[in-house]
């Protein structure tokens, strides 16, 4: 599944934050004002809040599996004077990366031969 950074960002926050944040506030809300009816949900609330956020979970496990697929930062030690050096191991021509804000890269360690 392929989603835009700004949708996937949005999604992320909704799920990481917003959900998580509304449920909080009501299961303790619900602590404080029991001799009200409204409150009288917080099972249910933050039950549906996990199973929600769970969902839609999945779209972002499966959306951020693109980013994986950019390639590597290789970081390579030179042994005998410590020097560091940095090559991009790319899986896609330079040109895809033209009107990209943002490049996820793996980062790979290894010693010079």
């Amino acid at each position: 599944m392929n989603l835009s950074n700004a949708l996937y960002d949005k999604l992320k926050f909704v799920v990481q934050v917003l959900i998580p944040g509304i449920a909080a506030l009501y299961v303790g809300l619900a602590q404080v004002w029991t001799e009200v009816s409204f409150f009288d949900y917080s099972v249910q609330v933050s039950s549906t809040a996990v199973v929600v956020a769970t969902f839609l979970g999945l779209f972002l496990t499966a959306s951020s599996k693109q980013y994986e697929g950019a390639g590597d930062l290789v970081v390579t030690t030179d042994p005998q004077d410590g020097e560091v050096y940095l090559s991009a191991d790319l899986n896609k021509h330079p040109a895809a990366f033209k009107n990209k804000k943002n490049v996820v890269l793996n980062v790979k360690h290894q010693e010079a031969a």
